[in-house]
């Protein structure tokens, strides 16, 4: 195996690349004269955790937040029925 060069390769908000490697396979078949050449590559990514956290945490804690004021407010308030989306 061979490290592969990524200098490059464009940058990801999401994922980081840990490692890349690539093996050259050359397999010969009784039909054809030259050899089948194919290169397979093993790539081992790694999540950001600042990108989960934007999509998963941070719309969690808004949902926390906003949920006890529907309690707060009175039953026959307007707001009421616009933050949790209930019907009368």
């Amino acid at each position: 195996m061979r490290e592969t060069p990524y200098e490059n390769a464009v940058e990801s908000s999401e994922w980081r690349l840990e490692r890349s490697d690539n093996v050259r396979h050359s397999r010969s078949y009784a039909c054809c004269a030259e050899p089948y050449v194919y290169v397979e590559f093993q790539l081992v990514l790694r999540r950001r955790p600042t990108f989960a956290s934007h999509l998963f945490v941070a719309p969690s804690v808004v949902l926390c937040l906003v949920t006890p004021a529907v309690f707060a407010l009175p039953p026959a308030a307007l707001e009421k029925l616009t933050l949790g989306k209930l019907r009368r």
